[in-house]
């Protein structure tokens, strides 16, 4: 058994990316540098001097203050970063986690400047009690797996299974229920709703469209802020999310009309066809980086597409000069797709 599960590590750990590398040398340094006196106090988040030491918004969430603590967020980073980096790539996901340690940070300073101004005499020492931790990039990298691959399936201790869409979810509720017990809800949970949120946003809205530089965002249904919740409460969820879209302009525009005079589609089918392709990669990604294998049926759906569906340009506009090139882009795209078998 001990021999299964170390073979099974140094899989996990035989091909990781060289940014995630990067990073876990940062929070291992990082952890090991704590221990010389004074460190802590410039990197990790302290609300009553972070102006003018305004960085540690920044290093607060690249700095752990337990070894398990330690342990779990460069495992999770390593393994999340093989299924993750290859989708984006090695700059757009830097800049990802860029936003979201930023986000997060910031939503930790907020929040303490926030509690002190509601009971000052409870929550005074907030302000100068050192606050870190990684679990709001963890939020966001977990986002970003629902992004890439909500339907695969995933066997939690060879007991339970949920498919990946659901773990940001799940994490989020852990996290709350730890930190009401041991007592750090201030000191945590902005951390972990600012990293899941800033996520959420970016992807949502501002992630450049690989396939179509003028468009942004995943307006998909199955990544809209009410996917998070449970399936009873999305309605009003959704509800609620869209007066908020409304009140900030986040609705999106309507798709321009084309020269002749019809509604011009193929800017909504070019981003259904590119999310579809995201999370065909990202399912892959997951039953082959890391060894996990979806069941029969999520295997057949994501199998599906590269095999018979017809290219995005020929269906809309099959009597265009276009449609020959896109068909040899999905044909390079599926023989260079591996055998899932």
């Amino acid at each position: 058994m001990s021999m299964s599960g170390g073979t099974a590590l140094s899989g996990l750990l035989s091909s990781t990316t060289r940014l995630s590398q990067a990073i876990s040398a940062v929070l291992v340094s990082g952890y090991l540098l704590q221990f010389i006196p004074g460190f802590r106090a410039h990197v990790a988040l302290v609300a009553g001097r972070t102006i003018p030491c305004v960085w540690n918004v920044f290093t607060a969430g690249l700095l752990e203050e337990h070894l398990y603590t330690l342990v779990a967020s460069v495992l999770a980073l390593l393994l999340m970063s093989r299924v993750i980096e290859p989708v984006y790539g090695s700059k757009a996901y830097l800049k990802f986690l860029g936003i979201v340690l930023s986000f997060s940070g910031l939503s930790a300073f907020v929040s303490v400047y926030i509690a002190y101004a509601l009971d000052r005499n409870e929550s005074s020492n907030l302000l100068f009690q050192e606050i870190c931790g990684f679990h709001g990039v963890l939020a966001g990298l977990l986002v970003a797996v629902k992004h890439i691959a909500p339907d695969t399936e995933l066997t939690l201790l060879q007991v339970a299974k949920l498919r990946a869409k659901h773990l940001a979810g799940l994490y989020i509720v852990a996290q709350a229920i730890m930190s009401l017990i041991l007592g750090r809800v201030i000191a945590t949970m902005p951390f972990v709703l600012g990293g899941a949120y800033s996520a959420w946003f970016y992807l949502r809205f501002l992630q450049p469209n690989a396939s179509d530089p003028t468009q942004q965002g995943d307006s998909s249904a199955d990544f809209s802020f009410a996917s998070f919740y449970p399936a009873p409460v999305q309605p009003v969820v959704d509800r609620v999310a869209g007066v908020f879209a409304g009140i900030f302009k986040l609705d999106r525009p309507a798709a321009p009309a084309a020269s002749g005079g019809a509604p011009a589609a193929q800017a909504p089918a070019a981003k259904s066809a590119e999310a579809s392709r995201r999370r065909e990669r990202g399912q892959r990604a997951l039953e082959e980086r890391l060894g996990l294998r979806s069941t029969v049926q999520v295997g057949q759906d994501a199998a599906a597409p590269l095999v018979k569906r017809p290219p995005a340009d020929v269906e809309t506009g099959a009597g265009g000069g276009n449609g020959s090139g896109g068909g040899d882009d999905v044909t390079s795209e599926i023989e260079a797709a591996p055998d899932l078998s």
